[in-house]
C-alpha cells in the first residue's frame, strides 16, 4: 500500500479460552452443537473500524489453529484478550515474534496487567466497559434488539449494598439491579449475570441471599466466583498492605475453589458457602436451574427478529 501508514495485512487472533474454566462453556457447548460459546467481537468491531483497503484475516483458535503460513502472510497482529486467556496470548505474541511481526495487545488484558505483556509492541488501553446502567438507555437497548443481540453479560456482583460501596461500585448502587434486570429483559435481551462471594463485607447469610437474587431476577446463566485481587486494583493494594495476598491471581476465579487471599469469613466458609451456592443453582436434577429461564421468559420482550448467528454483548 504505496504512501500509506497502514499495513496491507492485518491478522486478528483471538486466542484460546481453558477448557477448565466458565468462560469455555466447555459442557454446554456439545448440547447446543456449536465450537465456541461467542464470537470475538472487539476484534470484530476493531476489524469494521479500519480502512477497507485493509486485508484482514481472522482466526479464533477457539477452533482454529494459527498456522505459519497466517503469520508469514501478517504485516501485523491484534490480539484482544481477558485475563484468563494470558497464556494464550503470550503463546502468540512467541510465534509472532520469531517471524519479526509486530503485536498489537487490546481488551481487558492489556489494560489490567499490561506488565504481563511485556513481548507485544503495542498496548491498546483504556478499555471502556458499558454497566448495568444499560437499562436506563432506552435508544441503546432498542438499537441492539435491532441489530440481533439477545443477550447481555453484566457484572452484577452483589445484592449487598455493602459490598458494592466497598469495591467502588457505585453505578450498580444507582438503581435496583432487579429492576434494572427487568427492563433489558422487557427489551427482548437474555441478561447473563456475572456474581461474586468473599468481600470483606460478606457474611456467611451471602450466599443464600445470592441464590435468592439470582433465581428471582430469572437469570438463566449466573457466573459465581469468588473474589479475587488482581494486580493493579484498589483491592490489591490494600490486601497486599494488609498481608494478605497468598499468591498471584490466575484469573480463573470458578473452578479452583481458592482465592488467592486470605478472605475475612475465612477460606473454609467461604469454600463451603460457594459450593452450596453452585449446588443449588445447577446441581441435583436442574430443577432450581430450569425455573429461572421461565422465570425469565415470562418478563422478557420480543426476541430479535434478525437471522444471523447469536451475538452477545459483554457489559461490567
Amino acid at each position: 500500500m504505496p504512501g500509506s501508514a497502514w499495513p496491507c495485512h492485518i491478522l486478528l487472533v483471538y486466542p484460546a479460552i481453558p477448557p477448565d474454566t466458565y468462560w469455555s462453556f466447555k459442557y454446554a457447548l456439545r448440547l447446543i452443537r456449536r465450537k465456541s460459546a461467542m464470537p470475538p467481537l472487539g476484534l470484530v468491531t476493531v476489524a469494521a473500524m479500519l480502512p477497507e483497503e485493509i486485508d484482514l484475516r481472522l482466526v479464533d483458535l477457539n477452533f482454529e489453529t494459527l498456522d505459519d503460513g497466517d503469520l508469514d502472510w501478517a504485516d501485523m497482529v491484534f490480539v484482544s484478550a481477558m485475563r484468563i486467556q494470558q497464556s494464550g496470548v503470550a503463546a502468540i505474541i512467541a510465534a509472532a515474534r520469531r517471524r519479526s511481526v509486530p503485536v498489537v495487545v487490546g481488551g481487558a488484558l492489556a489494560t489490567a496487567t499490561p506488565e504481563d505483556l511485556a513481548g507485544a509492541d503495542y498496548l491498546l488501553q483504556g478499555e471502556v466497559e458499558a454497566s448495568i446502567d444499560l437499562a436506563a438507555d432506552v435508544q441503546l437497548l432498542e438499537g441492539m434488539h435491532r441489530a440481533g443481540f439477545n443477550e447481555v453479560f453484566i457484572g452484577i456482583e452483589t445484592p449487598s449494598t455493602r459490598a458494592l460501596a466497598e469495591t467502588g461500585k457505585h453505578h450498580n448502587l444507582k438503581a435496583d439491579p432487579a429492576d434494572a434486570i427487568a427492563v433489558i429483559q422487557r427489551a427482548g435481551l437474555e441478561v447473563m449475570g456475572g456474581f461474586i462471594v468473599g468481600f470483606d463485607s460478606d457474611g456467611t447469610d451471602i450466599f443464600a441471599r445470592q441464590v435468592r437474587f439470582i433465581q428471582q431476577a430469572g437469570i438463566p446463566q449466573a457466573m459465581v466466583g469468588l473474589l479475587t485481587a488482581l494486580p493493579g486494583t484498589r483491592l490489591f493494594e490494600r490486601l497486599r498492605t494488609e498481608g494478605r495476598i497468598l499468591q498471584a491471581a490466575s484469573g480463573n476465579n470458578t473452578h479452583s475453589f481458592t482465592t488467592n487471599f486470605r478472605p475475612r469469613m475465612g477460606a473454609d466458609n467461604l469454600r463451603r458457602g460457594y459450593r452450596r451456592v453452585l449446588a443449588t443453582l445447577y446441581g441435583g436434577n436442574l430443577a432450581n436451574f430450569m425455573s429461572s429461564p421461565v422465570r425469565c421468559s415470562s418478563t422478557s420482550g420480543p426476541r430479535p427478529t434478525w437471522t444471523g448467528s447469536m451475538t452477545s454483548f459483554a457489559s461490567y
